[in-house]
């Protein structure tokens, strides 16, 4: 099991509380919007709000401020100040309604075409401390500050690490691809209808 994945199963089940944002019929088809969620898993709120604004994708824009919605959510509702300690523990892309409409073509026939929509739901998840008597005992968990894990962190764990310390000299980050190159190239190469 990576860091990355041990993080991820800690945030899951030791967290406070949850923060949902939606963002329903986004006139993208889910496809192209999953290309750029899929860079977003996982990262803190600010660190997913600067891949964004870097990101070149029309789905970019639309997800930020999403992400800004679910910051502003944790604000009102919840009190959370602190945007460095949220995460999104989860984003969907589900297909909304699908409008339909017709092109004339030669000899008076009409083609269909299928304006596809998107339906964005984004999980935020609180790393605030729970109280005492909620709080798991350190031998059970590994409390991830930072870059650097306390007690309680399995003997696999640890083994990696150690071994990615020796062989590149500092903790190796993972790594997500923010374009997949081939499912792109191979997306926009088809012909149009």
């Amino acid at each position: 099991m990576s860091n990355r994945e041990y993080t991820n199963s800690y945030i899951r089940e030791h967290s406070i509380m949850k923060i949902i944002a939606k963002l329903n019929y986004l006139r993208l088809s889910p496809r192209k919007v999953r290309l750029v969620t899929q860079a977003l898993r996982g990262k803190s709120l600010p660190e997913a709000e600067r891949t964004l604004r870097f990101l070149t994708r029309r789905a970019a824009f639309p997800l930020l401020k999403l992400l800004r919605s679910a910051a502003a959510n944790a604000r009102h509702n919840f009190r959370i100040n602190t945007p460095e300690t949220l995460v999104i523990s989860d984003i969907r892309v589900d297909e909304g309604p699908t409008l339909k409409r017709r092109r004339a073509r030669w000899h008076g026939l009409a083609f269909p075409i299928r304006k596809r929509t998107s339906h964005v739901t984004v999980v935020l998840e609180s790393l605030e401390k729970l109280p005492s008597r909620l709080r798991p005992r350190k031998s059970e968990i590994a409390v991830v500050r930072g870059d650097k894990m306390e007690k309680g962190v399995p003997a696999d764990v640890e083994r990696e690490e150690r071994e990615t310390l020796k062989t590149t000299g500092h903790r190796a980050r993972p790594k997500v691809a923010t374009k997949p190159r081939d499912f792109i190239q191979r997306l926009f190469r088809r012909k149009a209808i």
